[in-house]
């Protein structure tokens, strides 16, 4: 995790960033996930194939978006 500005967002080992800032808040990775503040919530970001996939909050549960879309 690394911020520029207010913002943070997430570098590779280049140190370029491969998750642009955009958040509020981020932790580090953890087992493929990082939880990050985007618009005063928290929810879980994980990398994927294409980009980064965030959990869905729908019907009051909490789902996982993984490659390829499940």
């Amino acid at each position: 995790m690394a911020r520029l500005g207010n913002k943070a967002g997430f570098i590779d080992k280049s140190g370029k960033f491969a998750i642009a800032p955009q958040f509020a808040d981020a932790n580090s990775f953890s087992e493929g996930l990082a939880y990050v503040n985007l618009g005063g919530r928290w929810s879980t970001q994980a990398p994927g194939p294409e980009g980064p996939y965030l959990t869905q909050l729908e019907g009051g549960e909490w789902g996982y978006i993984r490659a390829p879309g499940r």
